[in-house]
């Protein structure tokens, strides 16, 4: 059975109302081309394997914004990095697990690190 083109799977930064400059492929750093293939691929198919590799590079992507985002400002134990990446990482990607305030299901439209970052200052700040 075939989908119809009413069901075949459209990427929110593809869609209409969500296509502009920023949503760019060409523009965009690696990691985020290959954040948004991961994404396109697990809202798909649902498969385990595709969502352990976005966990794995949204967790080394994450760590290494909370280290840009701490460079000349905070010191923190390499322990309390990798803690603060972990808890930004599961919280940005359990969003993917349970349906938006809209009934839809989570998506990333423009910008994995624009997104993360707020993650990243929760999972920094939450303390404080």
């Amino acid at each position: 059975m075939s989908k119809t083109d009413k069901d075949k799977f459209v990427p929110l930064r593809e869609q209409a109302e969500y296509k502009n400059s920023a949503n760019n492929m060409a523009d965009k750093p690696e990691t985020e081309v290959k954040l948004f293939e991961l994404q396109d691929k697990w809202l798909q198919t649902r498969d385990e394997q595709t969502w352990s590799d976005m966990l794995s590079l949204v967790y080394s992507y994450t760590r290494s914004m909370v280290l840009k985002r701490l460079t000349g400002k905070k010191f923190l134990q390499p322990d309390e990095v990798d803690d603060a990446a972990v808890t930004a990482t599961f919280s940005f990607m359990s969003q993917y697990l349970k349906p938006n305030k809209y009934g839809k299901q989570f998506e990333v439209g423009a910008s994995f690190a624009g997104l993360i970052k707020f993650k990243i200052m929760e999972a920094l700040y939450k303390d404080n």
